[in-house]
């Protein structure tokens, strides 16, 4: 989190420190780019490690709706003693983002808050078209200077990144009961929520993960063949992927390495996918 003592020169130390991931691949944009692109992502690890600051929703819900009536400019005078709501509020300005969909996305981060499965696919995509998608979208558009028709490569990207963030995160998350993967999935693979929650790993979770995996597999093909007819200036705003396939790939063969939270990937992979991706292309 940026200090009050912070400017949007620290943007890039702040979220260096927060999702190197999302930081390395900032790092290939265009300089005057790139506090906008950080304010965003920094806005996205601010709300996304809400749960775990609480230990009830309550008080998540109270920091969700601080957020929610910043971005509705209703705590004007609070905000400003915010660096990253400043940083954040300028962008959107800036840029002619829709503040709107920030609200959308506040609103469907409550669902982290509490331990509600996931439905189904339908669902999951959903979710993660409000809360990942909506953010590829939006940095094409800073990186274009203009609105562009990037949908299905966002779209695509969202899920596939989803899938593979709740993979890295999915021994964290039976631990405290939540479950993103859909609710069809499991119940195709024989598997209830109950026997999900539990700590054993059995045949019919294994085969779970794999499906969730292969699931995300597909949608990450389906963003880079979209991704090919977006425009190339904004071929960065996707370079987070770089990392997905290692972890996809893992998810698939080894699905035991998920459940045991052994899939993430190192630093110096990451960098080395990042770089790779920029270079050659995802």
């Amino acid at each position: 989190m940026m200090k009050a003592t912070d400017s949007s020169s620290d943007l890039l130390s702040a979220l260096k420190k927060a999702d190197p991931v999302r930081y390395a691949s900032v790092l290939y944009m265009p300089e005057t780019k790139r506090p906008a692109v950080a304010s965003l992502w920094l806005f996205q690890t601010e709300i996304e490690r809400i749960r775990d600051l609480v230990s009830e929703p309550l008080p998540g819900e109270i920091r969700l709706q601080w957020w929610r009536d910043v971005l509705e400019g209703l705590r004007d005078g609070e905000a400003t003693q915010n660096p990253l709501a400043v940083a954040l509020l300028d962008t959107v300005e800036n840029n002619g983002l829709r503040r709107d969909l920030f609200v959308a996305y506040v609103e469907a981060m409550a669902f982290d808050l509490y331990d509600d499965p996931m439905q189904d696919s339908d669902q999951f995509e959903g979710h993660m078209g409000e809360t990942l998608s909506v953010f590829f979208q939006m940095i094409c558009q800073i990186l274009a200077g203009t609105p562009i028709p990037a949908g299905d490569a966002a779209g695509h990207a969202g899920v596939a990144f989803g899938v593979a963030r709740c993979l890295v995160d999915m021994a964290k998350h039976r631990a405290r009961t939540q479950i993103y993967v859909p609710g069809d999935m499991l119940a195709a693979n024989g598997v209830t929520a109950e026997a999900w929650r539990a700590v054993d790993e059995t045949a019919e979770k294994l085969q779970v993960v794999n499906t969730f995996a292969s699931y995300g597999l597909d949608h990450l093909d389906k963003a880079k063949r979209a991704i090919s007819n977006v425009p190339k200036e904004c071929h960065p705003a996707f370079l987070p992927l770089a990392i997905c396939g290692n972890i996809l790939r893992q998810g698939y063969r080894t699905p035991s390495k998920v459940l045991a939270g052994s899939v993430a990937p190192g630093p110096l992979l990451m960098q080395w996918s990042i770089l790779v991706a920029a270079v050659r292309g995802l």
